[in-house]
């Protein structure tokens, strides 16, 4: 199980382009999604397990002179969440003493999201991209 799995692909791609190839396969995590983007990154991300987990790939290198990337991770990070979202997980910490964040931690979500990394670089890896 891995919290993080680097991989490359043999064209550049920016964010969009490899979500584009993605998309065209089954994958058990669900369908990916683009997250944020900036003009010199971009995040895929798959369905959120938790409030706080989620796993998901980001560019692991600088881009080429056309904003594209070879080299790329999958990770396990925190669910991409809006300032209201944020907020909430927030808030249910305070009204809870700050359960709601432990639960995932005892619940073993923070494994299922390392399981999914490993799946998911695997996955990509077959692909030959």
């Amino acid at each position: 199980m891995s919290i993080m799995r680097k991989f490359e692909t043999k064209n550049a791609y920016t964010a969009s382009e490899l979500l584009e190839s993605l998309k065209q396969q089954q994958f058990p995590e669900g369908v990916p999604e683009l997250g944020k983007q900036t003009p010199f990154s971009g995040w895929i991300l798959f369905p959120a397990i938790d409030l706080y987990n989620q796993t998901l790939i980001m560019p692991n290198s600088k881009p080429d002179e056309n904003g594209r990337f070879k080299k790329w991770a999958v990770i396990c990070g925190n669910k991409d969440t809006d300032w209201g979202s944020f907020g909430a997980g927030i808030a249910l910490d305070a009204l809870t003493d700050g359960w709601a964040s432990m639960f995932s931690f005892l619940s073993g979500h923070d494994r299922k999201c390392w399981k999914q990394v490993d799946s998911i670089a695997d996955r990509i890896k077959q692909l030959d991209l």
